[in-house]
């Protein structure tokens, strides 16, 4: 805002700001007012008023009209011709202090070419951000949207008269590099957004904020690190908070979902420890599963053990057991994840004798009713657990929205699924990729809420479903990234992946997905070998990350008709290029579907399963 008062060589009082009358016209410009704020006298009723930039124009000048001579701010002694427009100057106005000399012109005039401040009342600079012309610094306060930071904060300025282009004076003197605390590298200082940030959504690395192609940014050129100006220079301190409620905080990414998740959630929910069966003969019932379960014990040297003999089984081995109820391992297998920090050195789980049927202990524990889910629209409708009916393959969760054949938190009513892994997250967590604060756990009922941040794992606008955010610096994770496993191990790679945070850094060039050979955003988590120099997209791991996160493989079906005489087994197959029914070779990499390993015989799931469901049998 403007000063409330100045002296001006008009009036020998001093001139207020006041709001101005529609019939009142400016003594420097000559123009009408239309009810804005101008400088007047309030003594004397002289009606002299001033438009607020004609006011604050300064006294001496040089005009591109007329560079040999200073021109001085005064008022007219005698109507003269304007240089500029050819109109008499009859109040203020611009005119050369040669002796001799007759160049006048208008103070209107005078805003439309390049001008030079001189004296030491005005300072004119050549700034980089603007090459075209020369800013000129206005000491009078002013409220303006910086071209610079964006913000409409009052302070002395510099302005490009010809292009309308203002700065903040403070923003004029930022130094073209900075050293960053919190970033390793020195940041250089860049007028606009750079192209190599164009391509993907960026956003500010410290308060997660938009970034706009014409305002400036702090960036580092090797880490692709970039930062709004204020946030480099003034960053915003953090205000922790913690929810006095947190008894306990899981830690992500989890090694063993049984362990981690799932046992406290069902500890939670049935207010007691879960009920452990006594390592004996005796069968316990199961209301989703016809035959009765035993209790098998494994020790860690039966798990190597079968796990070394289930390397040579080729695609076909399903050494690895997947629980029934959650689709995870039962135990941690060395094929893909390290050993989790267990004080035991045995693996509990239930086992049907008659089929491939396990549960993880937890799981068999879990509570069959739940109080409606904060996402369910009818709060009134309870959760009741379920299966998946084997002839639907699979269903998705109304959460993740991932596909899953596991056991499920239904609504029967209005048809609202919820996964185990997604009924088990707790309120709040704590991180690997942001050791320093809690996430807490936020509901986003449905769009019309807005944008709720950017997901630092996959990148993506978050808009709806659940969220884990930071209450201090507003980390934030959707629903997908949360549950990333911290290993992955690709067929092409002999080394373990471990899910990497911060591959950008030390790395000036752009990323290929070495499974499906394209461009990954490289603010993004992705897996990566530091041997072999590869990098995989999360979503590239159709099992373990993608898309089949959440299924269990290995049901075998019949298939009536003259599809095929043998048992499929439902599974991931990596050797086919194209479907044996329908013929269509866009089946995509890893596809799933129904297999034959006797005749390598495949059918998509996509468009040969669906029309053929009640040709569709499991074998019993």
């Amino acid at each position: 805002m403007q000063e409330e008062s100045i002296d001006h060589f008009v009036h020998e009082h001093t001139l207020t700001l006041i709001q101005s009358d529609n019939n009142d016209f400016c003594y420097g410009c000559g123009r009408y007012f239309f009810e804005e704020a101008a400088y007047g006298c309030t003594k004397c009723g002289n009606r002299k008023y001033l438009h607020t930039d004609c006011a604050e124009r300064p006294t001496k000048i040089t005009h591109s009209r007329h560079p040999q001579h200073t021109l001085v701010l005064k008022l007219a002694d005698a109507p003269r011709k304007c240089a500029a427009c050819h109109y008499n100057v009859w109040r203020i106005g611009y005119f050369c202090t040669s002796s001799g000399c007759e160049f006048q012109i208008h103070i209107q005039c005078e805003l439309a070419a390049g001008v030079k401040h001189v004296a030491d009342e005005q300072i004119c600079i050549q700034h980089p951000s603007h090459h075209q012309h020369q800013l000129i610094l206005m000491k009078k306060r002013h409220s303006f949207n910086c071209d610079a930071c964006g913000t409409m904060e009052t302070g002395r300025s510099y302005v490009c008269i010809a292009c309308q282009y203002w700065i903040h004076e403070d923003c004029a003197a930022l130094p073209p590099t900075i050293d960053y605390n919190h970033h390793h590298h020195p940041l250089s200082l860049a007028f606009y957004l750079p192209t190599q940030y164009t391509n993907f959504f960026y956003s500010c690395d410290i308060c997660t904020k938009d970034l706009l192609v014409n305002r400036w940014v702090y960036h580092c050129q090797i880490c692709r690190y970039i930062v709004h100006i204020k946030c480099a220079t003034n960053p915003p301190t953090p205000t922790e908070f913690h929810d006095p409620n947190d008894q306990e905080v899981a830690s992500f990414p989890v090694r063993d979902v049984h362990e981690d998740l799932i046992k406290p959630f069902v500890t939670r929910e049935r207010g007691q420890m879960v009920v452990i069966p006594a390592p004996d003969d005796q069968k316990y019932s199961f209301p989703f599963h016809r035959h009765q379960l035993i209790l098998v014990s494994s020790s860690i040297s039966e798990i190597d053990d079968d796990d070394d003999d289930d390397d040579d089984d080729g695609e076909d081995g399903d050494g690895e057991l997947a629980c029934d109820a959650c689709t995870m391992p039962i135990f941690p297998c060395k094929k893909h994840q390290s050993f989790s920090s267990s004080s035991s050195d045995s693996y509990r789980y239930m086992s049907c004798g008659e089929c491939k049927y396990f549960l993880h202990l937890a799981c068999f524990n879990l509570p069959p009713e739940l109080p409606s889910h904060p996402l369910h629209k009818h709060p009134h409708h309870n959760l009741i657990l379920e299966a998946c009916p084997k002839l639907e393959f699979w269903t998705k969760c109304n959460i993740c929205l991932f596909l899953s054949n596991g056991l499920r938190y239904a609504c029967r009513e209005c048809n609202f699924i919820v996964d185990v892994k997604c009924a088990s997250l707790p309120k709040a967590i704590k991180h690997e990729a942001h050791p320093n604060h809690h996430l807490y756990l936020k509901y986003l009922p449905t769009r019309g809420d807005g944008r709720q941040g950017v997901c630092r794992g996959c990148v993506n606008t978050v808009w709806f479903g659940l969220l884990y955010k930071c209450s201090s610096c507003s980390f934030t994770l959707c629903s997908i990234c949360i549950f990333l496993p911290q290993v992955n191990k690709h067929g092409w790679e002999k080394h373990p992946l471990p899910l990497t945070y911060e591959g950008r850094f030390n790395h000036p060039g752009d990323f290929y997905c070495d499974s499906c050979e394209l461009e990954m955003h490289p603010r993004g988590w992705m897996y990566q070998c530091g041997h072999c120099d590869t990098s995989f997209h999360a979503t590239c791991f159709p099992e373990a990350s993608g898309y089949c996160r959440n299924i269990k493989f290995g049901q075998q079906y019949n298939v009536r008709g003259d599809v095929h005489p043998h048992p499929l087994t439902f599974k991931l197959v990596t050797t086919k290029l194209r479907c044996d029914v329908c013929r269509f070779t866009d089946i995509g990499p890893d596809p799933a579907g129904l297999y034959c390993s006797s005749c390598n015989f495949f059918m998509c799931m996509d468009r040969c399963t669906s029309w053929r469901l009640p040709q569709i049998l499991p074998v019993e």
